[in-house]
């Protein structure tokens, strides 16, 4: 579960580029359902196929190696699958979001030694009565050889590189005084440093490296590429989210790349993060100091008798995997009548579209409705694609900004009301790459 990194001990090979891909080539990491001009190809269901040769580096033998592409090979097919007169196939689904297909993420050759540090679990704390930071931690070693040889020293530093606290032992707390605290709007990141070796002779056998914060807690998408990360909008979507005077976002749908959370570590962002597999996703992303919160599940109908029975494990499983809070997005006609599992969540979350789905065209009516329902409300950040539809022209059109970062009207009222403490004019945006 560990994220590819080059240590002393391990080494990383990119092969993000040119990719054979069923008909032609294709870029990697990217989506490839709007880089094609073939209808076919764009709503393609079935099986697709990418190649590539590589040569493995000579200093890898005698060590453990693979290719990490942040995929499963478990699915959860979403909708129906429909075989046509011809042939053909055609997916249908409920959810607003084009099914994007491809491989999105970044691909690795990676090395590790033969015994390797498999996990390591991190719990940050504040001991408030002195402002300590504490810091309790787990490693998890595969495939040692002795466990009376082997020794796992843990080393704490800062952001100019001192150590700043210090431990030993594969599961330990270190207390780091007067820490610096992360911070929405002043990050603050520590170095947790992992060598582990060997007692007898004091050889390396592995070390890995993790960013956490000090702290308690009591959507990417774009034109072509699709939900493919893309580093240049991800650096410009953070700079309108300065812009308008935001310090937080919801993941929501597709997983964000983990490019996303670092950025947002270091730029002190608060991150809801939507677990869509609960136990691989917070296995992942547990140790990014930006992630205040876990969203395990979007609209649910939490209003059928169901419901209940079949989020309860998934509370409970996310409860033992982490300290931090749980919430969901509630779906509309799971009013706070007919409600079955809000009381299990911390944090409530409701998505409600009155003005747009509901009362259109009136919205003082809308607003009525609103500050009845309501007791908070989040818009998304942007518009997305969807499938095709009379309603839906284009794509989804809620986001307070364009899909290529066009600043709507709900963008500059953001700024007021943020940024400008409700007075002035809002500052205009150059928009999109």
């Amino acid at each position: 579960m560990l994220r590819p990194q080059a240590t002393a001990a391990r080494e990383v090979v990119s092969l993000i580029g040119l990719w054979n891909f069923e008909v032609t080539q294709g870029l990697v990491p990217t989506i490839y359902n709007d880089v094609f001009l073939d209808y076919d190809i764009r709503n393609h269901v079935g099986w697709v196929r990418y190649q590539r040769q590589v040569r493995i580096p000579r200093g890898w033998q005698g060590t453990r190696y693979c290719v990490r592409s942040e995929l499963s090979n478990e699915t959860i097919p979403p909708g129906g699958v429909e075989t046509l007169p011809d042939g053909r196939k055609k997916q249908s689904y409920m959810h607003d979001f084009f099914n994007y297909s491809g491989l999105s993420r970044p691909i690795w050759l990676y090395s590790v030694p033969v015994e390797y540090i498999s996990d390591v679990s991190i719990v940050p704390d504040v001991d408030w009565d002195r402002y300590d930071g504490i810091i309790r931690y787990h490693v998890d070693l595969a495939h040692p050889s002795s466990h009376h040889d082997i020794s796992c020293h843990v080393s704490i530093r800062d952001e100019q590189g001192f150590e700043v606290a210090m431990c030993d032992g594969f599961e330990n707390a270190v207390r780091i005084p007067s820490a610096h605290l992360w911070q929405p709007g002043v990050a603050y990141v520590y170095d947790v440093v992992i060598p582990v070796g060997r007692s007898s002779d004091r050889s390396l056998l592995d070390v890995y490296q993790v960013k956490t914060r000090i702290r308690a807690v009591e959507h990417e998408d774009s034109a072509i590429r699709g939900k493919g990360h893309d580093a240049d909008y991800m650096l410009h979507d953070f700079q309108l989210l300065d812009w308008i005077g935001a310090n937080s976002f919801r993941i929501s749908h597709y997983p964000y790349a983990e490019e996303v959370l670092d950025y947002a570590d270091r730029r002190g962002i608060v991150v809801v993060d939507e677990a869509v597999a609960v136990g691989l996703n917070l296995g992942v992303t547990s140790d990014h100091p930006c992630v205040v919160m876990w969203s395990i599940s979007n609209e649910p109908a939490s209003h059928e008798e169901g419901a209940r029975g079949y989020l309860s494990p998934l509370v409970d499983v996310t409860r033992s995997l982490d300290e931090r809070p749980v919430c969901f997005a509630n779906f509309g006609l799971a009013t706070s009548e007919k409600d079955r599992i809000s009381d299990m969540f911390d944090i409530l979350c409701l998505n409600r579209y009155y003005g747009w789905y509901e009362r259109y065209g009136d919205m003082h009516s809308a607003e009525q409705e609103l500050e009845k329902d309501l007791v908070g409300w989040q818009t998304n950040f942007s518009d997305f694609q969807t499938s095709q539809h009379v309603f839906r022209v284009e794509g989804n059109k809620k986001g307070v900004f364009t899909r290529d970062r066009k600043p709507k009207a709900a963008a500059q009222a953001l700024q007021r009301h943020w940024r400008l403490d409700g007075v002035g004019r809002a500052e205009t945006v150059t928009s999109g790459p």
